[in-house]
């Protein structure tokens, strides 16, 4: 059973939630970002990114520290499930089995 893209959907949508949440009821989102724009992009393309740089962002610094390495985790999720999704629809795509 090939359960990578439904599970990569769920957590994809399921970030978009969170953002959208955090967007709607906190003043966060505009406190971080200075332009609306980014945020939008943030939600459409890398929404997981999105919401690991307002959790690693702090009022006085910034991102600093550990908040790289949130920061660089969500967004490597991000571009591992468009990897998924691009492996799945592409079934004449060969794997090199390891043996």
């Amino acid at each position: 059973m090939k359960s990578g893209c439904l599970l990569s959907l769920l957590l994809t949508i399921g970030s978009r939630m969170v953002l959208l949440f955090v967007w709607l009821f906190t003043p966060r989102v505009s406190l971080a970002f200075q332009n609306g724009l980014w945020p939008i992009l943030g939600f459409l393309f890398m929404p997981t990114g999105t919401v690991a740089y307002l959790f690693a962002w702090s009022p006085a610094s910034g991102v600093t520290g550990l908040g790289w390495l949130i920061l660089a985790g969500g967004l490597l999720f991000d571009i591992g499930s468009y990897a998924i999704s691009f492996r799945a629809s592409r079934p004449d795509i060969k794997v090199m089995e390891l043996t």
